[in-house]
């Protein structure tokens, strides 16, 4: 199962991930890195009329395939939508996640201000990191929707949460219920369906 760790930069993603991934011996890798992997060593078509967002998307689906088509389990660390300068949002083209092969999205989120340490070089305010945030999960449910996938959203989650919704997805091979989540302690959000 490919589960797709989305949010705004400074909310966690990779920390949590690498130490899920050490742990537990699942993949990770954020989508930036996987384009430029496959980028790197599969030589493309010289398409004058493919546009590098084109190409880069045509990338992650290949590395996704591959990985989807080994069996193996991944966390894979990405943005759901695409953001412009100061509190702007690019859209999304929900299709574009059709051929990840992702099982689920868990999407982190932070309090604004922990964002705002956490990223010290970034000029945005409290509340353009909340529209962010917002934005970012609009997009989420979004794209769970049209993939038909569970998204479960974690705010300002302990590696132990984190840790637990990820077991409980690859171990059954399917998200947990809308019960078990319940029962989470605080910072374990919700299952949207």
């Amino acid at each position: 199962m490919i589960i797709l760790v989305a949010g705004i930069h400074g909310v966690g993603k990779t920390w949590h991930c690498e130490h899920y991934a050490h742990r537990r011996g699942v993949l990770h890798g954020s989508a930036k890195g996987l384009v430029r992997q496959v980028l790197a060593s599969v030589k493309w078509s010289d398409d004058r009329y493919a546009t590098n967002r084109d190409r880069n998307r045509q990338a992650l689906e290949l590395a996704a395939t591959s990985i989807a088509a080994s069996g193996k389990s991944m966390l894979l660390e990405g943005n759901v939508a695409l953001m412009g300068k100061r509190a702007r949002t690019l859209g999304i083209d929900v299709t574009a996640f059709e051929r990840l092969s992702l099982g689920a999205i868990l999407l982190l989120e932070s309090e604004p201000g922990t964002v705002l340490q956490r990223l010290p070089a970034c000029h945005a305010s409290a509340t353009e990191v909340e529209l962010f945030q917002q934005q970012e999960r609009e997009s989420a449910q979004a794209v769970a929707r049209h993939l038909h996938i569970p998204l479960m959203l974690l705010r300002d989650c302990s590696d132990h949460t984190f840790g637990q919704t990820v077991d409980a997805w690859l171990k059954r091979g399917q998200p947990i219920s809308i019960d078990t989540a319940r029962s989470h302690p605080p910072g374990f959000h919700r299952l949207y369906r």
